[in-house]
């Protein structure tokens, strides 16, 4: 059986609206931190695969049998998404909406929903 949790409506909407401010604030620290995180995964590469010549130069069977292999531990940052960004908001816009057409002062969520909103 699905957990129940009554609150107040206007408490809810105000703790959507922050988590919304909170959402654009994080998707916009990771816009700001993706371009040092590019640099530094580029500077890896070029030494991963620096690397691998230095090491294909004097043993080339060694390089041969682990194909790819040194270049696993170098990994593409994630890009961060304009369109999940924008969904994300539209998804708290909806639910403000939504919850201001109620007429109650009260409302009963999922616990799951809850733990979504209010953190």
């Amino acid at each position: 059986m699905e957990t129940r949790v009554k609150v107040l409506r206007g408490k809810l909407i105000e703790a959507i609206r922050e988590r919304r401010k909170e959402a654009i604030a994080e998707h916009a620290e990771a816009k700001a931190a993706y371009p040092a995180a590019e640099k530094k995964w580029r500077e890896g590469m070029v030494k991963a695969l620096s690397d691998i010549l230095a090491k294909a130069r004097t043993d080339p069977q060694s390089v041969l049998d682990n194909y790819y292999g040194d270049l696993r531990g170098v990994k593409l940052p994630a890009r961060p998404s304009k369109v999940a960004a924008k969904a994300n908001t539209e998804h708290y816009d909806r639910s403000i909406a939504t919850l201001s057409m109620s007429a109650e002062e009260t409302i009963t969520i999922t616990a799951d929903d809850f733990a979504r909103y209010v953190r």
